[in-house]
């Protein structure tokens, strides 16, 4: 299209001649300013008659005002015409809509200076015709909509046919991502072929419509639920067939069904296919459900008639507590409390199910007042049975805030109890899901001498560091851990045990271990120097009444199980730091208990042949036990050994090949039993990429043997062999990791959500692949800037901490020096960033960090690229985002900002009042106005005139900063000060004018001003307030300023 350039002016009149609604805006640094505007143009648009002059985003809401000048921006940076539809601005008529046109008008230079936007009314008629035309048809497949489908679904069952008909809803998984990384018409195209597949897969005489973008709706008339479900397993093998590509990688389409059916009533059988639908997403790709009417309906009634019971068993008193002991290794029991509820018409009802009830509604805070007060009853009414001993009181998410524990401490110092006596449980998630006021509500009970335990722990994060933020005392190791070190397959679970304890002793942190069932998790937890023992191994809840007859149960059991013979070297619960990042590694592959596997066993096979060996095996060293992943040649009784007993612990501690041809001349002193059957012994080390020691590749035979130097060399090139297969598993896991990742990075671009939010999505995204503890993503152009931060707790990234970071950042990962980051308490030991760049120079950082005591902190060098690679890609649009973020955030600071003096300005002033009157009652309103500043201008020139203005607004801003409040600029030389509750500082206001100000020009100018003050009362509207200030400053002017006036009141001060 040819340029269009011209005087704007006699444009403007000429397109007025042909369109009805015609603007004509001016491009300047402060927005779009409206030059004219025709008349119709104004009413449609809701716009006062004195629009020219004025800018686009003084005039609508900010959402509206976005919008068009993000259409504005388009045809600026295009230099070519915008066309779009949007809904016109007239209140009394918000269904009409209006076509505009954005013409760009060029200088001679060829700069687009002023733009035209030419507007269409959609009128009445021409609406109705155009919604008759498609209310029934899809316009991209020519498929029926939902309506159509509807209709024809009606008309089905008014045939009144017994036989049940099915209704399918079917959702394309991520399909506004791979619109935005394809492109429209590509997209449209895949659309369309999946329409075609769909009339081909489903049977004849479907019903097939469009619900929306990425969803479907078909009727499968007179076909049963369970057959429609065999039609759907075959439609999601079709869907899965078509792919799309991100990053020059190709992925498959996925998708999800739900699927209803019935013999009447279409909006029915539709909803259910609809909530079956939401349900089969929830669960994840390539996933059918179907309505069943029983479990959804019965669900809902069964939470329904908890919530109504629970609501009589608070009254009816149905409710009760019972105490489970905890019993630490010094001797020492206390309870934790539990509550319970047997019902007279649900019966027993388990407390998962009515507490989660419960914290759906506000009945938690009813359950919690019942637990509290019956705690102290009870405590208050046997003081014998808890003398000494402390008990621990669950806290809901819901009400760890400091006004509700308030109650909570208050109920406990109405029974003449101290807290002293008791100790609150709460889970990992409520300290993380809103740390700072979870900070202060712990600072505030430990101030009154509670305790406070971590319940749950080490379901919810991968690191204790973040508990350095919560003065708490210790933390209860989740059940689920606990349950499964008695077990064969219990190995990974016994070494993240041992790795928390160890951890929480170098914070010294009390540990409780709950869910202990048998004495050989008793044994093995005081092995590894748990402090406290909770479970039906001791005791199980029990009511006040057996209490007493319990403890001395337990005493004596105790007794007993301390006078048992100990082991002779109980584990030490510190762990060293090339110790832990072994046991980090081994962690990481995910080895550890799996299943035997014959291409571990082949390897065995062939080394046994290879050195005619009668025992060939591989085996994984933990701290302290050996697990076999496989052995040839010797049935073994148990899977794993004690570390101290095997030869294979002198390879792994040395980090070396270890050779004994002949055992018994060795005289290895040992407590093995298994050391006197061993002639010959030669082991390898399994070393990682990372240069850790997992394991050992070995060969045994029963008799003395030679093994030559080749031999060794021979058995040490099995050992990549071995790794190749090991690490193969992880490798194939970081694939599907790096897929996922890259679906959801892209998925998290296409967002229809504000930038930051989007960018936010980004960062968990990356510390997720990872997995790393925090991350943040800032820039460096005009100064440091924190974008986005995310990670398992909240910290203080300012400008100072931001730079530290900076100074740190290289590109790739590093291993941080003691003391090198620490934020918040939080000493981070990895960090790997990720510079941002655009025109080779980079304008920021995208920085992931590992805090010290994470267990996952290791980034080997193929994911580090993949990330680079990624992170590379994301720039141009990260650096897209912050442009338009950075333009939007100037665009308001203009909008709300006085550009000579920096103060906010007169709107900023209405907008704040506004506020402030509905939140805060008691405001004070102060207008200053500068005395003969005319006087100023007129002697000393504008120039000199701007300095006093400059100067003034500087010592006003000091001021209300001294004595509360905000200062505004009302007008040429008048200010206006807010402050929240009564006057205050106004003595001291004569001194902040009247001092005198030293002009550019060497001469010394000394103010004086009239000031009106107004106290706002419930009544006031913005307008009234600044009447009212304005008559109370012109009262103090009449009267020869350089004084005050209040309105409604008197002075007798004549100096401010």
């Amino acid at each position: 299209m040819q340029r269009m350039k011209g005087d704007p002016n006699y444009l403007f009149e000429l397109f007025t001649r042909l369109y009805r609604m015609v603007f004509l805006m001016e491009v300047t640094e402060n927005g779009y300013r409206y030059v004219n505007v025709s008349e119709q143009g104004k009413v449609a648009s809701s716009l006062p008659s004195d629009v020219e002059g004025r800018y686009l985003h003084e005039m609508y809401r900010s959402e509206v005002a976005d919008e068009l000048i993000g259409h504005y921006d388009v045809v600026i940076e295009t230099g070519e015409p915008v066309y779009f539809m949007s809904q016109m601005n007239i209140d009394s008529n918000t269904a009409r809509f209006a076509s505009s046109m954005l013409v760009p008008i060029e200088d001679e230079a060829g700069l687009v200076r002023y733009v035209l936007s030419l507007t269409t009314d959609l009128s009445e008629e021409a609406e109705i015709k155009l919604l008759r035309s498609i209310e029934h048809m899809d316009y991209l497949t020519g498929m029926p909509n939902l309506m159509k489908v509807k209709l024809e679904l009606d008309q089905l069952f008014e045939q009144h046919d017994t036989e049940e008909t099915s209704v399918m809803r079917l959702h394309i998984n991520r399909f506004k991502m791979m619109m935005s990384l394809q492109g429209v018409e590509r997209s449209n195209q895949l659309i369309k072929d999946i329409t075609r597949q769909l009339a081909n897969t489903l049977p004849k005489g479907s019903i097939i419509g469009r619900v929306d973008g990425e969803d479907f709706i078909a009727v499968l008339p007179h076909t049963p639920i369970r057959l429609a479900y065999m039609y759907a397993e075959h439609l999601l093998d079709v869907i899965a067939d078509h792919s799309y590509q991100v990053a020059e990688a190709e992925f498959p389409l996925s998708s999800c069904i739900g699927i209803g059916a019935g013999t009447a009533d279409a909006d029915r059988v539709i909803m259910n296919a609809s909530t079956a639908l939401l349900e089969a997403r929830q669960t994840g790709n390539q996933t059918i459900r179907l309505y069943e009417h029983d479990e959804y309906v019965q669900r809902y009634i069964d939470e329904m008639m908890i919530e109504t019971e629970l609501v009589k068993a608070l009254k009816l008193d149905e409710l009760y507590m019972v105490y489970q002991p905890k019993v630490s290794m010094d001797g020492a029991i206390h309870f934790e409390a539990l509550i319970r509820w047997e019902s007279p018409v649900l019966g027993f009802i388990s407390p998962e199910t009515f507490i989660r009830v419960a914290e759906q509604s506000l009945l938690i805070e009813d359950v919690t007042r019942f637990v509290m007060n019956r705690v102290c009853q009870d405590v208050s009414s046997q003081p014998e049975q808890f003398e000494g001993r402390r008990v621990a009181v669950n806290v809901s998410p819901n009400l760890f805030h400091e006004h509700h524990m308030n109650e909570l401490v208050a109920i406990i110092a109405s029974y003449g109890l101290v807290p002293e006596q008791f100790e609150f449980e709460v889970t990992e998630h409520t300290l993380m899901h809103e740390p700072v006021a979870a900070i202060k509500t712990v600072e505030s009970l430990k101030q009154q001498g509670f305790r406070l335990l971590i319940d749950d722990f080490g379901v919810s994060y991968s690191s204790l560091n973040y508990l350095k933020l919560f003065e708490i005392d210790g933390i209860k190791i989740d059940r689920s851990f606990v349950a499964q070190l008695d077990q064969e397959s219990g190995m990974k679970e016994y070494e993240i045990v041992k790795l928390i304890v160890s951890l929480a002793k170098k914070l010294e942190l009390e540990v409780t271990a709950e869910g202990v069932e048998t004495e050989e998790q008793y044994r093995i937890l005081r092995q590894l120097g748990c402090d406290e023992i909770q479970g039906y191994f001791f005791s199980r809840p029990m009511p006040l009444a057996e209490l007493e007859e319990a403890l001395g149960i337990l005493y004596s059991h105790q007794m007993m199980l301390s006078k048992m013979e100990q082991p002779a070297q109980l584990l030490h619960p510190s762990l060293d730091e090339r110790e832990l990042q072994r046991l980090k590694a081994i962690l990481r592959l995910e080895i550890l208990n799996t299943p035997q596997e014959e291409r571990f066993d082949r390897i065995s096979r062939l080394v046994a042949q290879t050195f005619q060996m009668p025992i060939a095996f591989i085996s994984i060293m933990t701290t302290d036990q050996q697990w076999f992943k496989s052995c040839v040649g010797i049935e073994l009784e148990s899977a794993h050994l004690k570390r101290e007993w095997t030869l294979c612990n002198r390879v792994v501690t040395s980090e070396s090949p270890l050779v004994i041809e002949d055992v018994a001349a060795a005289a290895i002193e040992s407590d093995s039993p298994w050391i006197d059957r061993i002639g010959f012994y030669a082991g390898v080390p399994l070393r990682t990429k990372q240069g850790h020691v997992i394991g050992t590749l070995c060969v045994v035979d029963g008799q003395a043997r030679t093994f030559s130097e080749e031999n060794l060399k021979a058995l040490e090139s099995f050992t990549h062999w071995v790794m190749t297969e090991i690490e193969h598993t992880e490798v194939s896991r970081r694939q599907i990791t790096r897929q996922q990742s890259i679906e959801a990075l892209y998925e998290a671009t296409a967002l229809r959500v504000p930038f930051q939010d989007q960018l936010a999505r980004v960062q968990e995204i990356l510390l997720e692949w990872v997995g790393y503890s925090h991350g943040v993503i800032f820039s460096i152009e005009p100064s440091h800037r924190l974008l986005v931060e995310h990670g398992v707790s909240r910290l203080t990234w300012g400008e100072e901490e931001l730079h530290s970071l900076h100074q740190l950042t290289t590109v790739g990962a590093q291993t941080l020096q003691e003391g090198d980051l620490i934020v918040d308490g939080i000493e981070f030991t990895r960090l790997v960033s990720f510079p941002l760049t655009h025109a080779h120079q980079v304008f920021g950082w995208v920085v992931l960090l590992s805090e010290q005591g994470n267990l996952n902190d290791h980034l080997d060098e193929e994911t580090l690229q993949e990330l680079t690679g990624t992170v590379r890609l994301l720039a141009r649009w990260m650096e897209n985002g912050i442009r338009k973020e950075r333009k939007q955030r100037e665009m308001i600071r203009i909008a709300k900002q006085d550009q000579l003096t920096k103060l906010y300005n007169r709107h900023t002033l209405t907008t704040d009042l506004y506020k402030n009157m509905n939140r805060t009652p008691a405001i004070t309103v102060t207008l200053v106005n500068l005395d003969d500043f005319k006087r100023i201008n007129d002697q000393y020139g504008h120039m000199i005139g701007d300095e006093v203005l400059i100067e003034i607004a500087q010592r006003l801003n000091e001021f209300v900063q001294h004595v509360g409040g905000q200062v505004y600029r009302f007008s040429d030389d008048e200010f206006m000060l807010v402050q929240t509750g009564p006057l205050s500082g106004i003595e001291q206001l004569n001194e902040v004018i009247s001092q005198g100000i030293d002009a550019s020009n060497g001469e010394v100018i000394h103010l004086t001003a009239s000031v009106g003050v107004t106290l706002v009362k419930s009544t006031d509207t913005v307008d009234s307030i600044l009447q009212q200030a304005d008559a109370a400053m012109y009262i103090a002017k009449n009267n020869g300023g350089d004084q005050w006036f209040q309105y409604g009141g008197y002075s007798d001060d004549k100096g401010i």
